[in-house]
């Protein structure tokens, strides 16, 4: 289910219009809009986040992916915090593994770039000589060195 589906189905649902679903919720409309208009493709967590505090009845898992119910059941726990443990549905706890995953996975792709292009720049160091060519702003040719 796209993200447009997903917010015209909680406006139907709340009986309320964009506008004052931004408001409800304090998001920016254009943002709001962005996704009606199929311009934004997925609720982003922040937006899910903030859907999610002012009518906690939608599943934030619903909100992020499509997948389960998209109003919680009666039985189903919110987080709970106890001491330094937390207590949450499963859905989210398997949200957030995925999200962390998805953040891991591309910290890897960032370190291997970064040590790509280290040593693209250092084999840039050893290939440049004294007698190298340049032009100037005219486009005239010199050797230099």
């Amino acid at each position: 289910m796209s993200a447009k589906e997903k917010i015209e189905i909680i406006l139907n649902d709340l009986r309320i219009k964009a506008p004052t679903f931004a408001k409800k919720i304090n998001v920016p409309y254009s943002r709001i809009y962005d996704i009606q208009r199929g311009k934004t493709n997925e609720i982003s967590g922040e937006v899910a986040n903030a859907i999610a505090q002012s009518y906690p009845q939608y599943n934030i898992s619903w909100l992020l992916s499509g997948e389960g119910d998209m109003v919680k059941s009666k039985d189903a726990s919110n987080a709970e915090v106890k001491g330094d443990m937390i207590s949450m549905p499963r859905e989210v706890f398997d949200q957030i593994a995925r999200l962390t995953e998805t953040v891991l996975s591309q910290q890897r792709v960032i370190e291997s770039q970064n040590g790509t292009i280290g040593t693209l720049i250092e084999g840039d160091k050893k290939t440049a000589t004294p007698n190298s060519v340049s032009a100037d702003d005219e486009g005239s040719v010199e050797k230099v060195g």
